[in-house]
């Protein structure tokens, strides 16, 4: 929801980026592993407690993130294709930066341990149903009501007041509501239209 509105302020202010980014041969995957190593450095910092740290590498994290769809956008717009592998190397980049700034916060011992697995977890059986989904063709998979973005909102928001647990609760909800809503939206997609 929340991460809609910074999508379109990102593409207002990259829509110039990404395209030069892209045609001086800037892959996505580029960007994923920037976003990777970012989220190490968040992860490490909220080990360390270092908490300004951490937020600005979490912060640098999610920009890699939107700039890696803004360069795939851009590459698509031109008709140039991607490996098949492209989407698995980008949700498991996404997922792999999401567990380690989780677990920088669960072995820093800002949060305990059962809400950071919680969040872990919901994020990971969120991302993973709607990859098989997809995978499986079995219909249309659409955006959840919250996603990636209002997530990093989230983080950036509650561990800068340096509420860290509230941060890590409020994620989950938001993954058990999106899980919830893709759910349904199975459910309605298997389901003979008569009923």
């Amino acid at each position: 929801m929340l991460g809609n509105y910074c999508r379109n302020l990102g593409n207002y202010i990259c829509r110039g980026l990404t395209p030069r980014l892209a045609r001086f041969g800037i892959q996505p995957w580029m960007m994923n592993l920037c976003s990777v190593a970012s989220a190490v450095g968040s992860g490490y910092f909220f080990f360390s407690h270092n908490i300004l740290s951490a937020l600005i590498f979490l912060f640098l994290n999610a920009v890699f993130d939107y700039m890696d769809g803004g360069i795939s956008r851009a590459l698509l717009s031109v008709g140039k294709a991607f490996s098949r592998y492209r989407p698995l190397f980008h949700v498991l980049s996404d997922k792999l930066s999401d567990v380690v700034i989780f677990w920088g916060m669960i072995a820093g011992k800002i949060v305990r341990w059962d809400l950071g697995l919680l969040a872990i977890t919901t994020s990971l059986i969120l991302t993973l149903f709607g990859r098989w989904v997809q995978h499986k063709r079995l219909f249309n998979l659409e955006r959840s009501l919250f996603d990636r973005a209002d997530r990093f909102i989230v983080l950036l928001l509650f561990c800068s007041l340096g509420r860290f647990q509230l941060a890590l609760i409020i994620v989950s909800i938001l993954n058990i509501v999106g899980l919830i809503q893709r759910l349904y939206t199975f459910i309605r997609a298997i389901l003979p239209k008569s009923l």
